[in-house]
Order: structure tokens, then sequence, then C-alpha cells
């Protein structure tokens, strides 16, 4: 009876096992950062606390298939009522944006943290888009 039920749970043990960050150093900046990949949608999502900044302040890092169009990140669980960072390429730039939402409704567009993109880390290919910022203010909105 036992292995039977540790039998069934056996797929779920990569499911939890790939949630997890790792390490992770840019080869182009030299930032390193903590990272976690979507499996699904091959989408990268890293963050960097370096001791210069603020408790406010962090160094993100997405990168993403074009056929991603955009991706949004929360820093909480779930979207509502936790800040959201948006970006999508538009030619060979990026666009973001910092987002809040209370409902089941269309995020709005909030003032407060600010958004900077990071030049040297930021690229658009045929394949892939990368956006380095430096996020101010975003660990405090709520």
């Amino acid at each position: 009876m036992l292995g039977r039920l540790l039998l069934s749970l056996l797929p779920l043990a990569g499911t939890v096992l790939s949630q997890q960050s790792t390490a992770w150093t840019d080869s182009l900046t030299g930032i390193p950062f903590q990272s976690f990949v979507d499996p699904v949608h091959g989408i990268r999502i890293s963050t960097a606390f370096p001791s210069s900044t603020t408790a406010t302040e962090f160094i993100g890092e997405i990168v993403a298939p074009i056929a991603s169009k955009w991706v949004g990140w929360t820093f909480g669980p779930g979207m509502n009522s936790n800040l959201m960072v948006v970006a999508w390429p538009n030619g060979n730039s990026i666009v973001a944006s910092t987002r809040y939402a209370v409902g089941y409704t269309q995020p709005y567009v909030i003032t407060g943290p600010t958004l900077t993109t990071i030049s040297a880390g930021s690229s658009v290919n045929a394949t892939h888009w990368k956006w380095l910022f430096r996020c101010q203010g975003c660990t405090t909105v709520g």
C-alpha cells in the first residue's frame, strides 16, 4: 500500500522541484541572480539584491521567447493586491509598466515604483527578448 502511494506521488516530484530558484550569473553584465525558469513557456525571471541598493529596490531580468508577446510578474502570491510589472518587446526596445489589480479586472497603471531599463543588458532578437531593469520602490507597494 505504501509503495503504491509513493509511486502515485512520483509525478508530482518534478513539479515541486522545478519551482526552485537557482543561482545564475549573466555573462554579459556579470550580475549574479537568483532565477526561476518556467518550464512550460521558457521564460526566465531573475532577481538580484545588490548591497549598494536600498531595501525597497532590486535588479530584475526577464528573458522570454518572442512568442510570449508579453510577460507579467507579480510580487506576491497571485495577481490581486500585489505589484505587477509587465513588459513586452516593441521593435528593438522593451516597453514596461507597473500595474496593480484589486479584483478580476484589468490591472491599472500605478505610479510610485520606478522602472529603469539597463540598456547594456536588454535586447530583442528574432527568437527572444531580454529586459534588464532596476525597480525602485517596488518592495513597498500594496
